[in-house]
């Protein structure tokens, strides 16, 4: 396995690839309008598994939830902003999660599978949701070195 370091754990709202550094300040007045009127709101981390799949695990990963809607809302209004940039919607559903690891080697997957399912339906516990960040991900061969090039936080209710 290789871990992700705690202080890079993030949830991705949107990946936009290669962005032009005349975009950035644009962008960030974009999702700034986009989360305004969102408050601060609480996510749950309540399971454990895997991408592509937890019988095939290549990536571990804590999976989100949250019943009230916003963060559906919050990643329909981050996506509305940003196609004004070009940046196009994905077919594939928005999955919130939190990446653990990704998997080096399957060739002792037993133990690593049992756990996926010990912690299949497990609620872990929950984090506040605040706050929105423009990253910059730059790979390296220890991994991403991720920095943030914008924060826009969530208005706070009166």
């Amino acid at each position: 396995m290789r871990w992700i370091k705690a202080d890079s754990a993030h949830v991705t709202l949107k990946f936009l690839g290669d962005v032009d550094q005349d975009q950035v300040e644009p962008i960030i007045v974009s999702l700034t309008q986009s989360v305004e009127g969102i408050h601060p709101f609480t996510v749950k981390i309540r399971e454990m598994s895997a991408f592509p799949n937890p019988a095939y695990p290549k990536v571990i990963w804590l999976g989100l939830s949250e019943s009230t809607g916003r963060l559906k809302e919050l990643v329909t209004r981050v996506n509305d902003g940003l196609e004004r940039f070009g940046f196009e919607r994905e077919d594939r559903g928005f999955h919130p999660h939190l990446t653990l690891g990704r998997v080096k080697s399957l060739n002792r997957k037993g133990p690593l599978i049992r756990k996926i399912q010990e912690f299949r339906n497990h609620e872990i516990g929950s984090m506040e949701v605040d706050r929105i960040f423009l990253m910059r991900s730059d790979l390296n061969p220890r991994g991403a070195v991720h920095m943030s090039l914008g924060e826009i936080p969530f208005s706070v209710p009166h």
